[in-house]
Order: C-alpha cells, then structure tokens, then sequence
C-alpha cells in the first residue's frame, strides 16, 4: 500500500490556496477504505466520508492552504551562534529526510483492521528528459516573491515575468 500527495506546482504563496491530489495505490487483492484524509499541519481540514476501493488505485483532492511563514531548511530555523548555525540535537537526530515540512494523514481500513498513514512531503512531479522524474517539495514563499511567477494551463511550468 503506498500513498502519495502531489501538487500541481510547486511553489505557493503565502496564505494561499492549492488543490493536492492525494492517492492510494493498492498493490495486493484485497479491497481498502480511505478514511479521514488531512494535511499534517491542518488536522480540522478533513473529509468525513469514508472512501471505498475495490481496484488497485484510489485518488481523492484535498485543498492545501498555506502558512504565512516561508519555507526554510530545517537547519536554517535555528539562529545563528557567530559564524555558524546552532543545530537541535534532536532534529539531528532524526534525520532531514524524515522531517516533514507538508504531508497528509489518513486512515486506511484494509482486510478489517485500520492503519494510520502519514505520507509526506506533498510533491510537485514532473519530468525531464535527462534526470527521468523529478520530485520537488512544495514550497510556500513569500507573496512579493510569488507575484513574479505563474503556471501556464499547457505545460504546467512556472514562466517568469520581467519587465525592461
């Protein structure tokens, strides 16, 4: 069973608002049921209906709305001690790969037993002939930073405006 988030961009502006498909591929027989899903920083925001699949695929859309902070690595949170950044300990720890700046939680009933299933980051996928597919976290930033940028309906790229 693997779920995954994806965005249709990959970055957004703050306090804004995005629609993230969120799907459920079954790799086994038996039939499952998607309950509850919801964005880890926005637990309230979830759908009440319980989604059944008998096949081996299921995609429901959720819509992402943004914090008003930027993103930011984790190890750039932390202020500065003189020329160096102070690092948590236990962010450290853990591992960057393991923390999740965006992701969705969910409840999934398979064979009568429920699980919980956190999958994160969500993810802007597109791909390039050279790299293959290419998976980029979604990003907030800022509003004066983003009113530079727009997705056109066809390619799905972002497109910079300047003016001379």
């Amino acid at each position: 069973m693997t779920v995954e988030a994806t965005a249709p961009r990959e970055l957004i502006a703050e306090r804004d608002t995005l629609t993230v498909a969120v799907s459920v591929y079954n790799q086994g027989k038996t039939p499952f049921v998607l309950e509850r899903p919801s964005f880890l920083e926005q637990p309230g925001a979830h759908r009440s209906r319980r989604r059944c699949c008998r096949i081996a695929s299921l995609e429901t859309t959720l819509v992402y709305r943004a914090g008003s902070d930027p993103t930011f690595p984790w190890w750039l949170k932390s202020p500065r001690y003189r020329d160096t950044f102070t690092q948590p300990l236990a962010e450290m720890v853990v591992g960057e790969d393991r923390l999740f700046s965006s992701g969705v939680d969910a409840v999934i009933s398979l064979g009568g037993v429920r699980v919980p299933v956190r999958a994160g980051p969500i993810v802007y996928r597109f791909a390039d002939a050279v790299r293959g597919e290419v998976r980029r976290p979604l990003a907030t930033v800022p509003r004066d930073y983003s009113s530079a940028y727009s997705t056109t309906s066809s390619t799905r790229e972002p497109t910079r405006h300047s003016s001379v």
